[in-house]
């Protein structure tokens, strides 16, 4: 396996990729994701934008790309230190489980310590375990918390109800 910078002949890839992954968010997690939108033109402007300006690595097997990490280097007034951040990471299907995700986060690691960046920060759907649990196995360790509230539910009464 090799992990390497993606360049902008890697963008179909990493936008089907990131496509498998929001049909998995979107069946198990996130009703909120649109559709296909990794492929659509909006979608190959936003990966063509982190090719050019930010940090996304691929990983090679055997000439295929089986996974890719888009992350960037977040610097706000507000906070002390800038730090980076995993913005969407992607493994093929039949290659989860053999270290690419891990290879990919050691990538984008290196580099953004050779910047003298000392935090990494990344989220998570709260009901996708699988991708939690690969954080935590990381070393990640969980840091903030965000509700959502649903606004299309009315109150009746005492008790909510589903309006479309």
């Amino acid at each position: 396996m090799d992990i390497r910078r993606a360049n902008i002949d890697d963008l179909r890839k990493i936008q089907e990729l990131n496509n498998e992954l929001f049909d998995l968010e979107l069946n198990s997690c996130d009703y909120t994701l649109v559709k296909d939108w990794p492929l659509s033109i909006d979608g190959e402007e936003y990966f063509k934008d982190l090719i050019l300006k930010d940090y996304v690595y691929v990983c090679v097997f055997e000439g295929i790309i089986v996974g890719y990490l888009a992350g960037s280097i977040v610097d706000v007034s507000y906070i002390k230190n800038k730090y980076a951040e995993v913005n969407n990471m992607c493994v093929s299907d039949k290659c989860r489980g053999k270290g690419v995700g891990h290879l990919l986060l050691e990538a984008f690691k290196s580099d953004v310590k050779d910047l003298g960046i000392m935090e990494l920060r990344v989220t998570a759907s709260s009901k996708n375990s699988n991708a939690r649990s690969f954080y935590e196995r990381n070393d990640y360790k969980e840091f903030e918390v965000t509700y959502r509230m649903e606004l299309w539910y009315i109150l009746i009464g005492w008790r909510y109800e589903k309006r479309f």
